[in-house]
């Protein structure tokens, strides 16, 4: 191959690609997705009465740390009841993660099962969280993440893979240890509390995405590509 193209550095690193043949093309959003909210009422689908609303998007399987999303929601309901956590997805663990959740919070920590108005949650979303499992997983550029940004949601991620290219530490949201879970709840209560901050990240988010990930920028990143090759 004359160019190995990946959708992140990390994707890059982990096959050890160097030279001229390494080229990053970041995933492109499609902004039309995002003009038709309103068609459903997922809050009261979901049976959500709550101020805030945090969601977790991610299949449920072992590359994911749902177990320290589960934690750090028990923990701040301990102190206050105005939150819904979502946990949106399906997968082989769904089960497992159901039991940490005791009966008395089953309304505030909802596991939805695997939903397509994926759209219409991050839009009802204050914060989106991305707990991964560095053990059995590394993250490229997580599409979870990018659709949150894009949302003009904030995003608290764990480090790892290519979440680093894309969530700006303290400007788009926070990137965390993975299995800190007194940091996770640390972070979204603060995030939460702060209503100007939240509104400046998911602005900075927002920004990010339509400069840097959008379809027409990933498009021509391709085109320049094919152009070079044409020419060489």
């Amino acid at each position: 191959s004359r160019y190995i193209i990946s959708n992140s550095e990390a994707g890059l690193d982990s096959y050890r690609v160097k030279g001229k043949k390494r080229v990053c093309i970041h995933n492109g959003f499609d902004f039309g997705r995002l003009k038709d909210f309103g068609k459903t009422d997922v809050k009261k689908t979901l049976g959500i009465q709550t101020k805030f609303v945090v969601s977790m998007i991610a299949r449920m399987q072992d590359n994911k740390d749902y177990h320290m999303y589960v934690q750090a929601a028990k923990k701040i309901l301990e102190v206050r009841n105005d939150i819904t956590f979502l946990a949106v997805g399906s997968g082989p663990m769904e089960n497992v993660w159901k039991k940490e959740v005791p009966a008395n919070l089953t309304s505030h920590i909802i596991f939805t099962g695997r939903r397509d108005d994926v759209d219409e949650i991050l839009h009802i979303s204050d914060i989106s969280v991305l707990c991964s499992n560095p053990e059995t997983h590394g993250e490229g550029i997580s599409n979870s993440i990018l659709e949150s940004m894009a949302s003009g949601v904030p995003v608290i991620a764990t480090i790892g893979g290519g979440t680093a290219e894309i969530v700006d530490d303290n400007v788009t949201g926070y990137l965390i240890r993975p299995k800190d879970i007194d940091n996770l709840s640390k972070k979204i209560a603060h995030l939460l509390e702060d209503e100007k901050l939240r509104h400046k990240m998911g602005k900075s988010s927002r920004d990010k995405i339509e400069k840097y990930y959008s379809l027409e920028y990933m498009t021509e990143q391709y085109i320049n590509l094919y152009k070079t090759v044409d020419r060489s």
